[in-house]
């Protein structure tokens, strides 16, 4: 699966943006099914250079650990399965998924859940690599 990368043009004209991490397979494959729920929306990985710095909020390390939703009309930043329930509620047929996430005993299972998938992220796809980039981290 290919994945269109955002420029950073191109991202600071969409209202959402979804930042995930371009070195993990899972990752990759997932921001590009969660952007086509939310579109219009842009992609891009908080790996490539520059990125973080145009989000000041948001760290490396939050991303290491969930992938970011940018509202930029909302103001405000979602991140994980609090992201994943968001995308989910904008197609009618996934909508009631998206909405158990606001009932608090669903939240707290969604939560946990994410964090499992997070943790084990990389042993899902594996990692991509270009040049020495992966030996670096």
């Amino acid at each position: 699966m290919t994945v269109r990368r955002s420029g950073a043009n191109s991202a600071r004209q969409m209202d959402r943006v979804l930042i995930y991490d371009g070195e993990c397979r899972f990752c990759i494959g997932q921001a590009a099914t969660l952007a086509r729920l939310l579109r219009p929306c842009a992609l891009e990985s908080f790996r490539e250079p520059g990125v973080l710095e145009r989000y000041p909020g948001i760290t490396e390390q939050a991303c290491g650990q969930a992938v970011q939703l940018v509202l930029k009309s909302e103001g405000r930043v979602l991140n994980g399965a609090a992201a994943v329930a968001y995308a989910l509620r904008r197609k009618p047929l996934l909508a009631p998924f998206g909405w158990l996430y606001l009932v608090p005993g669903f939240r707290r299972v969604y939560d946990v859940g994410y964090r499992e998938i997070a943790r084990n992220r990389l042993l899902l796809g594996g990692r991509v690599c270009d040049g020495q980039r992966c030996g670096v981290r």
